[in-house]
């Protein structure tokens, strides 16, 4: 009977969390499409509703920051500081950098550097807040101590040799580095050099020992989920974006890759929801936007997709593929003026389009201007499209 009972709780706890998570991703979405849409009082008046969520707050403290606030923005990194205490205070001692109040700058500093895996030098470095107070006697004084062990220089010594594009020097230094305390971060490290240089499978190898020593380190999931994509796995890439958005549930562009596999995977009543879970926060995402035509053509659901289209190309008339997507619709309903029309709007664009010329040329033939297909079909043709090459053979002579 006890046991039960615990048991309700616990599931009770779950739901609660769950709930207060929903309501906080809720906010943080619609406050960034406000962000993102320059309303930045309605953004600070939906965070301003949810002062116990760490990710709402930070992103209020931004917006303050970008507004030149500091003041409110360092009040709200204070009120959040026990929650995330690393990140707090690096981003309270850049704000107090860039006020010119080095002493304090250094102070939160200092507490950052409490904390497991403080930023590296060579970052602290390329933060432009710090410009204003590294001449000053506080900052002097705070890196004549050494803050890094030998093993953190050697890691930073690899990153920075892979920003220089020196592979082999940086492999040299991961795959021999004896650090036990960072091991997930040098094998993330490792997988990313082979990536960059195109070896998958090593890649693949090594992100995977990462994932496995820190199973919610988001970074090497997002490198996972790269490398799927580019082998054309995307049956595993669906599961690697599922975790992504179990756990990392306030980057909103993971519903719009999550969209796109279920795309490919040919999931597509999914694909539907989750593109309008997105466009429900973002609705005038392009991307977004642009990739729900797909899907309702792909379940051929051509009237809304043309909508849409129309929309798009209102907006954005100098895009090829929206011209050619509602060319190929009008195509596959026999509009052949439409799709006709279509296709020449996406060839003044950009005129190396084989497949396009060879559509043009079929709509063309349609409509009984053989003159015009045969030019069509020879330029495709030309660019060794060989339904334009049959084509020209059987109806053109050539």
């Amino acid at each position: 009977m006890i046991r039960q009972i615990v048991n309700i709780v616990i599931a009770l706890l779950l739901s609660f969390g769950s709930l207060a998570q929903n309501i906080e991703r809720d906010a943080y979405f619609k406050a960034l499409n406000f962000v993102q849409t320059q309303k930045i009082d309605s953004a600070i008046l939906i965070l301003n509703t949810t002062p116990h969520s760490y990710q709402c707050q930070k992103l209020l403290s931004q917006i303050y920051y970008d507004n030149g606030d500091f003041l409110k923005s360092i009040k709200i990194l204070k009120t959040v500081e026990k929650l995330y205490p690393s990140d707090s205070n690096f981003k309270l001692a850049k704000i107090f950098a860039q006020m010119g109040f080095a002493e304090e700058s250094v102070a939160y500093l200092e507490k950052h550097f409490e904390y497991k895996n403080p930023k590296f030098y060579s970052e602290i470095l390329s933060c432009n807040e710090f410009e204003t107070i590294n001449s000053s006697a506080d900052w002097q004084k705070f890196w004549n101590i050494d803050r890094y062990s030998r093993n953190e220089l050697k890691l930073e010594e690899a990153i920075y040799l892979t920003s220089q594009k020196k592979s082999n020097e940086a492999l040299q230094i991961l795959l021999n580095l004896k650090y036990s305390a960072a091991r997930e971060i040098i094998n993330y490290r490792i997988a990313l050099i082979y990536y960059e240089i195109a070896n998958y499978s090593e890649a693949l190898r090594y992100v995977q020992t990462a994932i496995e020593q820190k199973p919610k380190y988001i970074d090497a999931i997002n490198l996972k989920l790269k490398i799927e994509l580019e082998t054309d796995k995307n049956d595993a890439a669906l599961l690697t974006n599922s975790k992504l958005l179990e756990i990392d549930v306030f980057t909103p562009q993971h519903l719009v890759m999550q969209a796109d596999l279920l795309l490919k995977t040919n999931n597509i009543e999914q694909a539907r929801d989750y593109i309008n879970e997105f466009l429900n926060y973002f609705p005038t995402n392009e991307e977004a936007i642009h990739l729900k035509t797909i899907i309702l053509t792909k379940d051929q659901n051509f009237r809304q997709a043309l909508t849409e289209l129309n929309i798009l190309i209102d907006k954005n008339p100098s895009q090829k593929d929206y011209f050619i997507q509602r060319g190929d619709i009008y195509y596959q309903l026999e509009s052949w003026r439409f799709a006709s029309n279509d296709y020449s709007m996406a060839l003044d664009i950009a005129p190396k389009q084989a497949e396009v010329w060879y559509h043009y040329g079929m709509c063309q033939f349609n409509l009984n201007n053989k003159e015009k297909a045969c030019h069509a079909w020879q330029k495709a043709a030309n660019m060794k499209n060989r339904a334009a090459a049959k084509m020209l053979y059987n109806e053109c002579g050539l």
